[in-house]
Parts: C-alpha cells; sequence; structure tokens
C-alpha cells in the first residue's frame, strides 16, 4: 500500500470531524445515563427538620435511580427555583419535586408534594396530602406525574 500526500492530506482532513463525532457520540451517552433529578426543600425549621429526618432515608432507597437533591428553601439562591416549582416562598415547610414535577395522579387522586406529609398530621399546619407511598409510587413510576405544577398558597398559622 503506498501512502500519498494526498492521503495523508485526506486523512488530516477527516481525522478532526472523527474525533468530534466520538466525542459528541461520548458527551450523548453521558447526557442520557444523567440520572432524573429529586429535590427536597426544606427549611431549618423543627418541624421541617423532623419530616426531613424521616424522608431523607426513604430516598436513600432510590440514590441508584436518582440524583437526591437536598436544598434549603429559605437560602436566596433557591427562590427562584421554589417559585417556578409552584411552591410559596412563605409559610412553606417542605415540598418534593422530581424532575422538575411536584404533583402526580396516584390510583385516581392528585397528589401534591408540597407541606407536611401525613405523618406530620399532630402539629396541625400546613398540612400535604402526601405520604411516603405516595412518593414511592412516583418514584417506580415516573409517568404518573403531572405535566402542570400547582401553585401552592400558604398562609401564616398553617391555614
Amino acid at each position: 500500500m503506498k501512502i500519498t500526500l494526498k492521503k495523508i492530506t485526506a486523512w488530516l482532513l477527516v481525522l478532526p470531524l472523527l474525533m468530534n463525532a466520538c466525542f459528541q457520540t461520548e458527551a450523548k451517552q453521558e447526557e442520557s445515563s444523567e440520572k432524573p433529578v429529586v429535590q427536597v426543600f426544606y427549611k431549618d425549621k423543627e418541624n421541617s427538620l423532623n419530616t426531613l429526618e424521616q424522608v431523607r432515608p426513604f430516598l436513600e432507597e432510590f440514590s441508584n435511580d436518582y440524583e437526591i437533591q437536598y436544598l434549603l428553601s429559605t437560602e436566596a439562591e433557591n427562590e427562584e427555583l421554589v417559585k417556578s416549582l409552584g411552591f410559596p416562598l412563605e409559610h412553606f415547610p417542605f415540598g418534593i419535586a422530581i424532575n422538575g414535577k411536584t404533583s402526580a395522579l396516584v390510583h385516581g387522586d392528585t397528589i401534591i408534594f408540597a407541606n407536611f406529609p401525613d405523618f406530620m398530621r399532630q402539629i396541625g399546619k400546613h398540612p400535604g396530602n402526601w405520604t411516603l407511598e405516595h412518593l414511592g409510587a412516583v418514584l417506580n413510576n415516573p409517568g404518573i406525574l403531572l405535566p402542570e405544577n400547582p401553585e401552592i398558597i400558604n398562609r401564616p398559622g398553617g391555614n
């Protein structure tokens, strides 16, 4: 096989294109292998931290399939994200977003992952309508997430 200047020039022109295609394919594979995200919003207050204490070990069971983020809802850098998800900035103790969605249709009921779950009902403030079972159902089947996030409005005192 005779190597000519023409062949070398052709390879030098084609080689960067091939390398670029390889890197793009690799980047797309990394992109597609990214885990879906669960964002847990909480306050640095006793009842919110008690809720987090029970939710965190539950979510650890899903850490192979999801990237779990814990975010203080009261930090300035999280304000826009909190608002964009339909959560209130004030009087908001706890919330969860799964891939940017905060509600789902679970067994025919619209469940919103905002405020306190059922195991915190004893405090009587800002009751939500969700349970860890609801959360598990959605994490096992994210297809039941609803496309629109409801806007949550909380009032002082939990009304």
